[in-house]
């Protein structure tokens, strides 16, 4: 039986994610759906990641 399973992934928003630096700040672009503001004013991109199980076993699994 195929499984698909959703994981909400979330990571810091920084110059790997696009952000532009500019005299030691960093800059989001308003535009982008997937930055969101979280706790003490850190950025955040997030998004949901969907995996599927390709094999399964006794107390985990390989999912791709």
């Amino acid at each position: 039986m195929l499984q698909v399973f959703l994981v909400v992934h979330t990571e810091l928003f920084g110059n790997a994610s696009g952000a532009k630096q500019g005299k030691g700040k960093s800059t989001v672009n308003t535009f982008n759906k997937d930055v969101f503001l979280v706790a003490y004013g850190e950025r955040v991109f997030s998004k949901v990641r969907r995996f599927i199980v390709v094999s399964e076993q006794e107390q985990n699994c390989c999912a791709l």
